[in-house]
């Protein structure tokens, strides 16, 4: 059979053609994703000092902050995501008073988009975390707490977002001793760390592209106090098919790159002092990070 160049030509363009409408090939895409986050808030939405620091201007410095770097990542056609790692509650007489009313809908309006629990946001009854998270518009997370007389879980324990098909997951996770800490913990109970991770992960590896630990729990075995808990290094070396683990309850202050495994673990500090930022880029067939940019602290002043 004799071929032309025409019928050659109509040959590859109808190859083309079935490449791109062939149900069993998937083309690669490549994403960016930036995680804005913050630690142990404690009721600080108004400027305060804090030696030899004075002057930092909460949450409105915090708002131009996200501000920018959300419209610097979306102009440049990547995605933001922006988290808090718990402990809202309890640090400030002005934001106690009004159960910290202000801080959530200020939150709102920064346009949060999940929260780990904290033991000071379970400080209050039921009821009122249920108000809070209403004023907020956002979901609270957390796997291992659950109501201790009926054993349901009191909040969401993940959320999965999508970004133009791209899957990412995040999980809670509230320190063990949470209901020994907080002023209604008979009413609750924090459960392992280490096996609710364990038991929820695989499970969230099949629905997403990225699984995110959202924590308070510490960087180490008794960071958050005198009482042990496993802390994010542990929950790192012991569930390592976590990509990022976005820790809380501690003022460590990560200013560069800090891995075990393949698991990034990011902490900005407390206070809202400062907006950690990570950016990733991920190969959506290879479903991994291909990537990372160093975090960068950035001080809400």
């Amino acid at each position: 059979m004799k071929f032309t160049k025409t019928s050659f030509s109509a040959i590859v363009f109808i190859a083309v053609v079935c490449l791109f409408l062939s149900p069993t090939i998937s083309l690669a895409k490549i994403y960016h994703l930036t995680i804005l986050h913050t630690n142990t808030h404690s009721g600080h939405f108004l400027k305060f000092d804090e030696y030899p620091v004075h002057d930092i201007r909460g949450m409105a410095a915090r708002s131009t902050l996200v501000n920018i770097v959300r419209a610097e990542v979306e102009e440049a056609g990547g995605h933001v995501l922006l988290l808090s790692a718990g402990d809202v509650n309890i640090g400030t007489p002005e934001s106690d008073l009004l159960y910290a009313e202000p801080d959530f809908k200020l939150m709102n309006m920064l346009g949060y988009d999940a929260m780990a629990i904290g033991n000071f946001d379970l400080h209050h009854p039921p009821e009122v975390l249920m108000q809070q998270q209403e004023w907020a518009g956002f979901p609270f997370l957390s796997a291992n707490v659950v109501k201790k007389e009926a054993g349901e879980i009191l909040v969401d324990p993940y959320i999965v977002k999508e970004y133009d098909g791209l899957h990412v997951a995040i999980f809670g996770l509230t320190v063990e001793q949470a209901d020994f800490t907080s002023k209604h913990g008979g009413m609750f109970e924090s459960r392992s760390v280490i096996e609710t991770a364990k038991k929820l992960v695989p499970q969230l590896r099949q629905k997403a592209d990225i699984v995110i630990a959202l924590t308070h729990i510490g960087h180490i075995i008794e960071s958050g106090g005198s009482y042990r808990t496993p802390g994010d290094i542990q929950l790192a070396e012991e569930v390592t098919e976590i990509d990022v683990i976005v820790g809380g309850e501690t003022n460590t202050i990560f200013t560069g790159l800090k891995a075990i495994g393949n698991t990034l673990l990011v902490n900005p500090g407390m206070y809202g002092r400062y907006v950690g930022r990570l950016d990733l880029t991920i190969d959506s067939e290879r479903r991994k990070k291909l990537a990372t940019i160093p975090i960068h602290s950035f001080r809400s002043t």
